[in-house]
């Protein structure tokens, strides 16, 4: 029997249980606030000036938790040229020549 269906049959049967998606929510801003709150301390840590770092909002809607605003977190280069950004979603550099994501 394959892991896949080892896996299957182990979860076959068994009761559902209901899923507090708010508790959940909560739980997930609460740490990436945390999370976007040691980047900063890192940044700070490094040499980035605190007024060159700034706190960003992101718009999402998810299937279960329906639409919601969540905290970013970006940091203004000196030449104003680039832009680091840290948000739920991914890690990107953005620049005049484009914008990678990581």
């Amino acid at each position: 029997m394959t892991d896949l269906e080892l896996f299957i049959q182990s979860h076959r049967g068994r009761p559902t249980s209901a899923t507090d998606w708010s508790a959940r929510k909560e739980k997930w801003l609460r740490e990436l606030g945390k999370l976007l709150s040691g980047i900063q301390e890192k940044l700070v840590s490094a040499g980035v000036a605190s007024e060159d770092i700034y706190s960003t909002e992101h718009s999402l809607n998810e299937e279960y938790l329906g639409r919601y605003d969540a905290p970013g977190l970006a940091w203004r280069s000196i030449s104003e040229a680039m832009r680091l950004f840290f948000n739920q979603k991914a890690v990107g550099l953005w620049a005049r020549s484009g914008v990678w994501m990581f």
